[in-house]
């Protein structure tokens, strides 16, 4: 007897490739409509989404932005705005070493571009040292006050 869902599942692993492709395709061809999709998405599935991935609630992570004075925990600057990939937006930052929903997880709140930084260093004090080391290295600033 023929199974829908058995064949579909198949279907997909024997055309990863293929799907992937139109799937790139169709977001470059819709790229605005699927932005706007992406920010309402995650608009309407706020609450899910953080406990899914961070095991808190939006209570919980509002009440950390206000512990913090609504301040960035690495650059202690203020919070600006509540949309998504915006650079001052406040954003969860976490331990990737713990498994997803994880809480304990949970180090701070950072803004969006403070926790791309960190994330660019794999969470490395090791790699944020080498790019300190560069850039005293090799910074106007630092080859004229030397």
């Amino acid at each position: 007897m023929f199974n829908k869902k058995e064949y579909g599942i198949q279907y997909y692993q024997d055309n990863k490739e293929k799907r992937k492709e139109y799937n790139r395709q169709y977001k470059k061809a819709n790229k605005e409509m699927v932005q706007e999709y992406g920010i309402q998405y995650y608009q309407d599935n706020k609450e899910k989404i953080l406990f899914r991935k961070y095991g808190i609630t939006l209570e919980e992570r509002d009440r950390m932005i206000l512990e913090q004075d609504n301040k960035c925990a690495r650059c202690h600057l203020p919070f600006e705005g509540n949309g998504r990939g915006k650079p001052l937006t406040p954003v969860v930052d976490h331990d990737h070493s713990y498994s997803e929903g994880d809480p304990n997880s949970v180090r701070a709140i950072l803004h969006n571009k403070c926790n791309l930084m960190v994330g660019w260093h794999n969470d490395s004090i090791e790699e944020l040292k080498l790019s300190i080391d560069y850039l005293k290295k090799t910074s106007k600033l630092a080859l004229t006050n030397d």
